[in-house]
């Protein structure tokens, strides 16, 4: 299974997604971003320790995904969200 992302604040220029493992056989997922170029700043935010998916490595960084991956868990699933990623264009990107 993959994770769900859920846009939580979008500028021009940045975007900020909830990451959810609802599963523990999840494994990862791609958070599909409209900055039409590679974010420069890509910053992962723990929300729940426990959560497996505070472990997840980012695997690919394109104009369109940024790809998580991690191993599944034994009680990695939760309801709630556990990672918060950031995604943003460095200032000389702005012009």
């Amino acid at each position: 299974m993959a994770y769900s992302f859920a846009l939580i604040h979008k500028t021009a220029t940045t975007e900020l997604y909830e990451v959810t493992e609802t599963a523990d056989a999840d494994t990862g997922g791609d958070i599909t971003h409209t900055l039409d170029r590679v974010p420069d700043i890509v910053v992962p935010t723990r929300l729940l320790a426990a959560a497996r998916v505070s472990d997840s490595v980012f695997t690919a960084i394109t104009n369109l995904l940024v790809t998580i991956s991690s191993t599944a868990g034994v009680g990695s699933g939760d309801a709630n969200p556990q990672l918060r990623v950031f995604l943003g264009l460095a200032p000389d990107q702005l012009r």
